[in-house]
């Protein structure tokens, strides 16, 4: 999909939190405003996920069985025309653009785009915004700061479950609990490990994944507009190319599943179980129960069937 903001970058520490316009600039006809009835992030899931077809969004879409929304922070419309010639995957998708926020940073754009709901609705209006009477850095939240779903109370994904692959570190921050916090996380830490998880997920025939890559972003704010993010942009063409199946990565898998269905059958239902024992322990733990410490005493037990693992959890009073 490649109906993308115009721009979800954000102003840096110590930056004015007002821009300086040129005195001609209300007569500009440059100027971009958020189309919030229209063709604009927060429209992007609703669509997916109730399987809307909104006339802007890519004709591809319409019955297709499974969606990759992969989101390329800091990517706009204007720079994908201008860039084409470096990114020829992405100039070559169908789509078009659409208007993000205001204001256009991270934090208030990526939580449009997961809710649905404008910055004043969701709350998270900026990248710095006072929250009961103290400031909070959204981007650098942690547990020591104020609740996450009261902070941010609009439920994202329409409170449905979804496949969520984002950054390993984002996992537990203030941020992603605001913003994601529906999905079922899932980490990666190299890039290699992100395309693979959307391989992956795909071959589970999820009907929707979300995957957020902040890399555009970073080299963006650390090194500008110059060779390093020219560079960042071709490698961000060359991950979009990996992480769709190209024909004979597609036939290798319809040949493995059809020559050993048993095989992958049982990765299946060994996924169904442990997802089962996570939902039953954290029914019965409640407010304490911690994801990484379910995945540490998962794997603690090594390769035992799930039901020993049960009993493992059952022992240690878990």
């Amino acid at each position: 999909m490649t109906a993308l903001p115009d721009d979800t970058s954000d102003a840096g520490p110590g930056s004015s939190a007002s821009p300086v316009l040129p005195d001609n600039a209300g007569a500009s006809t440059d100027l971009v405003f958020p189309d919030y009835t229209g063709a604009w992030t927060g429209a992007v899931m609703p669509a997916l996920l109730n399987g809307q077809h909104p006339d802007w969004l890519p004709g591809p879409l319409a019955g297709a069985r499974g969606v990759l929304l992969l989101v390329l922070d800091g990517l706009g419309w204007a720079m994908l025309r201008e860039q084409q010639a470096r990114m020829p995957t992405l100039a070559a998708m169908a789509g078009g653009p659409i208007t993000t926020v205001v204001p256009s940073t991270t934090a208030a754009g990526l939580t449009s785009l997961a809710t649905g709901a404008a910055p004043a609705e969701h709350g998270l209006t900026g990248y710095r915004i006072r929250v009961g009477g103290e400031p909070l850095n959204v981007l650098q939240w942690d547990k020591k700061g104020p609740d996450p779903a009261t902070t941010q109370p609009v439920p994202p994904f329409l409170g449905l479950q979804v496949p969520v692959v984002t950054r390993a570190e984002f996992r537990n921050s203030g941020f992603t609990l605001a913003h994601l916090r529906s999905g079922t996380l899932i980490g990666w830490k190299t890039t290699a490990t992100l395309v693979e998880h959307c391989r992956g997920l795909a071959s589970d025939k999820h009907s929707f994944v979300y995957a957020y890559y902040d890399g555009i972003d970073k080299v963006a704010h650390e090194f500008g507009l110059g060779r390093y993010y020219d560079a960042e942009l071709e490698a961000v063409d060359r991950l979009v190319a990996e992480t769709g199946f190209e024909r004979p990565a597609a036939l290798a898998e319809v040949k493995r599943y059809t020559s050993t269905p048993t095989y992958q059958l049982s990765y299946l239902f060994g996924r169904h179980m442990i997802e089962k024992l996570k939902a039953d322990v954290q029914a019965r733990e409640g407010d304490n129960f911690e994801l990484r410490r379910f995945h540490d005493t998962l794997i603690y037990g090594g390769t035992m069937p799930v039901s020993y693992a049960r009993r493992l959890f059952e022992t240690n009073g878990r």
